[in-house]
């Protein structure tokens, strides 16, 4: 998934921008929020990531170590334990998590998360369908791939990656990534369909990885405002979108999701070839 917690950070932090001249601002009733955020695959352990998101005025310190109670609910109630956890592909720090994972062939899932205050805070995923990349190759710096679509139109949401590493001048690498959001979900039957992903760096990476996901309608919508809220960072005028998502008494993303990966080997290109800066 995208970088998560920074733009998190962002939405709630960029009415504080300095806008270099006078405009009316809305009034925004300060108080904390609640923001969780948890992304599940079938056959996965569980992970969860639950703390506060602080008013815009105060100093914004996302504090792991609250006293949630959280109960992943599938076939059975799962408890999930405080514990600190940080992805190592990704950075992903995530606060709670359990040794069950995610039942395979599971229509959908529930979250029950109680607060400090206690507050309840709730959410529900479906399952995607399993993907499968049909097709996946790299000319230059291009990667087409092709893929069947879902004859249920709510499994036609997907996110297309590619992360690749490249070398500086100085020998310093370089991590990369390209995304494409496609929305086929007018379609309700399997079509064959293709993408493609171009990045000016991808001529020089020896190995390009290549995931394909897909998700859920929430999920794509909330990946999508977190790509808004970072494009507004770029426009100190612009206030930015608000998150989608599908917590109820919060911020975030509660989600299941299927992905297919492949790694693709530039044999064309000679080890060592580095960027021009």
């Amino acid at each position: 998934m995208v970088s998560r917690h920074g733009w998190v950070v962002l939405v709630f932090m960029c009415w504080a921008c300095d806008f270099n001249r006078e405009l009316e601002t809305p009034y925004i009733e300060p108080h904390d929020q609640y923001f969780v955020e948890c992304y599940m695959r079938p056959d996965e352990l569980y992970n969860l990531t639950a703390t506060e998101v602080s008013p815009i005025f105060e100093e914004y310190i996302l504090d792991y170590s609250l006293d949630f109670d959280v109960y992943i609910i599938d076939q059975d109630t799962v408890e999930l334990r405080q514990s600190l956890f940080v992805e190592p592909e990704t950075g992903y720090i995530y606060n709670y998590g359990s040794g069950r994972r995610l039942p395979e062939n599971i229509a959908g899932v529930s979250m029950l998360v109680i607060s400090p205050a206690r507050d309840t805070i709730r959410a529900y995923s479906r399952v995607p369908e399993q993907i499968l990349l049909d097709t996946a190759f790299l000319i230059h710096n291009q990667v087409n791939i092709s893929f069947y679509t879902s004859e249920d139109s709510e499994d036609n949401y997907y996110i297309y990656y590619l992360n690749y590493d490249v070398l500086n001048h100085s020998g310093a690498q370089i991590k990369k990534s390209e995304v494409a959001y496609l929305d086929f979900h007018d379609y309700s039957e399997r079509v064959l369909k293709q993408s493609s992903l171009s990045g000016d760096s991808l001529d020089y990476a020896d190995e390009v990885q290549v995931t394909l996901m897909r998700v859920t309608r929430e999920n794509f919508l909330y990946q999508r405002s977190l790509q808004d809220a970072k494009n507004a960072s770029k426009d100190n005028v612009t206030y930015p979108a608000p998150l989608e998502g599908n917590i109820e008494n919060g911020v975030g993303i509660f989600t299941c999701y299927t992905e297919d990966i492949r790694r693709l080997v530039a044999h064309e290109n000679v080890s060592g070839n580095s960027l021009p800066f």
